[in-house]
């Protein structure tokens, strides 16, 4: 039986869109206090028995040197325009890093998108449909806050009655999708 690489909507994302994810702790190198002290996939993994077991075998395949035709090949047969990297987890290494980029490449069609704490990669070769916010939060610090302009804009985490100059997310990728396009950024409230 196929491994199911790809998880298809959620209760924000329509199931158009495919879903890939990563176990927080383990693939979460930029990650700042405050975003693993208010960590919704960390919720969600102590909610729900089958997540942790899922996403650890996603990072298992992930580090597999035939991940880019694996991945290439199942985002084909699932036939979905849109991906969602890393609702939990991250960039863990520019060699991971490189194979999505290598994947992007591969589907042209394809829009990829996600929001990253790894500043310390270099995401300079993506290819235009791979879109990547660098995620910022009020601890992040000046080293990544100084890399802003490296990527399509910045998603930032607001408390949950906090106004912002930004787009504020409405909180469902059903009826807005702002995030795809690059170069805007988009403020998060905690949820």
């Amino acid at each position: 039986m196929e491994e199911k690489l790809l998880q298809f909507g959620n209760r924000k994302l329509p199931t158009t869109i495919g879903i890939f994810n990563l176990p927080s702790d383990e693939t979460c190198p930029g990650s700042t206090a405050y975003c693993r002290q208010v960590c919704y996939a960390r919720k969600a993994a102590k909610m729900y028995k089958n997540v942790n077991p899922y996403r650890a075998r996603m990072y298992e395949i992930s580090k597999k040197e035939d991940f880019v035709s694996i991945m290439t090949l199942f985002i084909t047969k699932s036939k979905r325009k849109i991906i969602r990297m890393h609702e939990s987890g991250d960039y863990y290494s520019q060699d991971y890093l490189n194979k999505w980029i290598n994947i992007a490449e591969n589907l042209p069609e394809v829009i990829f998108y996600a929001y990253t704490k790894s500043y310390m990669f270099d995401f300079s070769k993506r290819p235009g449909n791979f879109v990547v916010r660098l995620s910022i939060d009020k601890t992040s610090t000046q080293e990544a806050l100084d890399k802003t302009k490296l990527f399509d804009g910045i998603a930032e985490t607001i408390d949950k009655d906090a106004t912002s100059t930004m787009f504020v997310c409405p909180g469902s990728c059903k009826t807005c999708n702002y995030c795809l396009a690059p170069g805007l950024d988009v403020a998060f409230h905690l949820h």
